[in-house]
């Protein structure tokens, strides 16, 4: 029996070494504890302290990033990101060098406005080798792709100007306005619209419009800037201007005509397919921002190139609306000699002429340098819009666009520019005679 049972023993030993033989053991070391809790894997499919973190910012995130910051990711799960307002981004343009926007992606349509290197504008769509691109919520324009460099901004940013330190602020888009402010510090404003070399910023003073220089405004974008903080960056209004209550034009009734549209081009220089109906356009929108700022009620003929208004209801708009000033805004063309060049302004009624040599004489000093203009020209003629219009009218052809230096100049905004304070010069002065 005792020998019976150390064999059960040893049977019973080598069966158990026999199975343990036969099991899969390797020789691989465990996890350490810390691999185990810096686990990707372990991390996304434990969302909570990821959770925690979020909802104890200053700064919250809306659900979507809340949601996008879960989603699994091996950086997102080893390293929390800093808290931002907005996760995602948005294609911008940022200028190679000096750029000329257009109204149309053609190189023969008029600038809406030069801007210079780097600096930066929101990308709305691409057409071929054109990018259109935001100038305001309203505006917008055309460059070559060419001339720009495609960037990401956060989508939370705003449009901004960053406009120099000791620039003037006017309550008008022209120097003859009031001063609002002089900035003591470059300040940062929500551009409103784009007016020759001026633009309208969101921001106010009592009610009433803010405008800048161009060419002290940088196309930019970040926060929006808060109402107190580019208020303490500014003097204070001018004695004069806190004691200006009445507007100068306010009460009149100016009627401006942008000449031909649609299907009648007017004038199309030879060479570079330029249409005179869009620098008269161009021109107009300019002028109607400098009378509305000086408190007049400006009706225009037409607001597109797409229009096509007839001379009987040009004259009638005048007529029926009792204008105190009609103002037709054309282009000239001489192709028998390219190099005549000016401004002709014509009027037809006796009433007329007083207002003629107003307007000729401003838009000859305001576009002398420019164009080698040196006398005044103003003539008498029977034409439609003026023979048939029983209110002050005048009709004034800004530039020559058979003469190659004109028809380069009437693309560009300073043109534009400069023919409309010529035009609002000369319209205020009639009315104040």
């Amino acid at each position: 029996m005792f020998l019976l049972s150390q064999l059960n023993r040893v049977v019973f030993v080598l069966l158990m070494a026999m199975i343990l033989h036969m099991l899969p053991i390797h020789n691989h070391s465990l996890p350490s504890s810390a691999s185990v809790t810096t686990s990707t894997e372990d991390q996304i499919t434990n969302p909570t302290p990821q959770t925690t973190s979020i909802q104890n910012r200053s700064i919250l995130p809306n659900s979507d990033q809340v949601a996008g910051s879960l989603q699994p990711s091996a950086t997102s799960a080893q390293t929390e990101a800093p808290a931002t307002k907005d996760s995602g981004t948005v294609n911008w343009v940022r200028m190679k060098g000096t750029t000329e926007i257009r109204t149309e992606p053609d190189p023969s349509k008029p600038d809406l406005l030069i801007v210079t290197a780097n600096e930066a504008l929101p990308v709305l769509q691409q057409t071929g080798d054109w990018i259109e691109v935001g100038l305001n919520t309203d505006q917008r324009g055309w460059i070559r792709k060419s001339e720009a460099t495609t960037i990401s901004v956060p989508a939370a940013d705003t449009q901004l100007l960053k406009v120099n330190k000791n620039t003037s602020v006017y309550l008008g888009p022209d120097e003859s306005f009031d001063q609002a402010y002089r900035l003591k510090a470059t300040a940062s404003f929500i551009p409103k619209m784009v007016s020759g070399k001026w633009i309208e910023v969101a921001e106010q003073k009592d009610g009433k419009p803010l405008w800048v220089p161009t060419s002290q405004a940088i196309w930019t974008y970040g926060e929006q800037p808060a109402i107190e903080a580019w208020s303490q960056d500014v003097q204070a209004l001018s004695s004069a201007a806190k004691l200006k209550q009445k507007l100068p034009l306010e009460g009149k009734t100016i009627v401006v005509d942008p000449g031909h549209g649609g299907s009648d081009p007017g004038a199309i220089a030879s060479g570079k397919p330029v249409y005179e109906r869009d620098i008269n356009l161009a021109a107009a929108q300019v002028l109607a921002n400098k009378l509305k700022s000086a408190g007049a009620n400006v009706i225009m003929t037409r607001t597109s190139n797409d229009q096509t208004v007839s001379l009987a209801q040009r004259v009638q708009i005048s007529n029926d609306n009792k204008a105190d000033v009609f103002v037709s805004i054309h282009q000239n063309m001489y192709q028998q000699d390219p190099s005549v060049s000016g401004t002709i302004t014509y009027y037809e009624s006796p009433n007329s002429k007083q207002l003629a040599e107003k307007i000729e004489t401003a838009t000859t000093g305001q576009l002398s340098s420019k164009q080698g203009q040196q006398n005044e020209q103003i003539e008498k003629e029977q034409l439609y819009v003026l023979k048939h219009n029983t209110r002050p009218a005048v009709l004034i052809e800004g530039c020559f666009l058979s003469n190659p230096s004109e028809l380069n100049a009437s693309l560009l905004p300073s043109y534009h520019e400069k023919l409309a304070a010529g035009i609002y010069q000369g319209i205020f002065s009639y009315l104040h005679a």
